[in-house]
């Protein structure tokens, strides 16, 4: 992926950032600031969960 989104790709991307905000509780922002800080945290998140620790 050459990190070029198509409109459909986006609006997945929105609604499952939606659906992962609700499911911790959240509500889906209204503000692109809001957006913004959800992206941030969704994406974080998502790192922190793929990332293995490297152990020696």
């Amino acid at each position: 992926m050459n990190g070029v989104r198509t409109a459909s790709e986006k609006q997945k991307l929105m609604k499952d950032i939606a659906f992962w905000a609700r499911a911790r509780g959240r509500q889906a922002p209204t503000s692109k600031e809001g957006w913004k800080v959800l992206i941030a945290e969704y994406f974080s998140q998502r790192v922190a969960q793929e990332v293995v620790p490297y152990e020696t």
